[in-house]
């Protein structure tokens, strides 16, 4: 199945998800409610793609994104790639590529906590949150989420091998 890219994504981002065996088209997706990235299997399914900095800069904006692809989609994903971490006084601190090492590349004033009360609202509300940390990451992030939404359930093997029966343990207290 084609893998539809957006307009305004990176330019290199065909090339690489086609290296990795994807076949790619560029479309104005963002025009008709969905993210930046969309592919049909058995439902239809979009990845919004955001940057930690432009996350951090509109987290407004990209939950009213979210909401348009959640009324156009069968499935959104929210794809963050960068790196971010607390600083000490509880800032996010944006971290950057360059070579084999990452260093600090800003600091932002938003705060982490609140970051990360935002991705886990987004789950609540039925998007799932992925991350990468770099460009290629996010690559490999695509190519996995659109081959893996062609398995059969058959082929899905994640946690059938792991869950178990739970046994049903009395305790004197309800609460736990």
């Amino acid at each position: 199945s084609t893998l539809y890219c957006d307009l305004w994504e990176p330019p290199q981002m065909i090339g690489l998800l086609e290296e990795k065996g994807l076949t790619c088209k560029k479309s104005n997706l963002v025009e008709v409610g969905l993210g930046d990235y969309f592919w049909k299997s058995d439902h239809r399914i979009t990845v919004e793609r955001k940057t930690v900095s432009d996350f951090l800069s509109s987290r407004d904006r990209v939950e009213g994104q979210l909401k348009k692809c959640l009324e156009n989609s069968d499935e959104v994903i929210f794809l963050l790639e960068g790196v971010a971490t607390p600083s000490l006084d509880g800032y996010t601190e944006v971290w950057a590529r360059r070579g084999k090492f990452f260093y600090l590349q800003f600091v932002s004033r938003q705060s982490y906590r609140a970051m990360q009360a935002t991705l886990s609202a987004f789950q609540k509300n039925g998007v799932d949150v992925v991350q990468s940390n770099t460009l290629e990451g996010t690559v490999e992030t695509l190519v996995a989420l659109h081959k893996a939404s062609f398995k059969t359930e058959e082929e899905r093997k994640t946690f059938k091998r792991y869950i178990r029966p739970k046994p049903h343990l009395e305790t004197p207290d309800p609460d736990i």
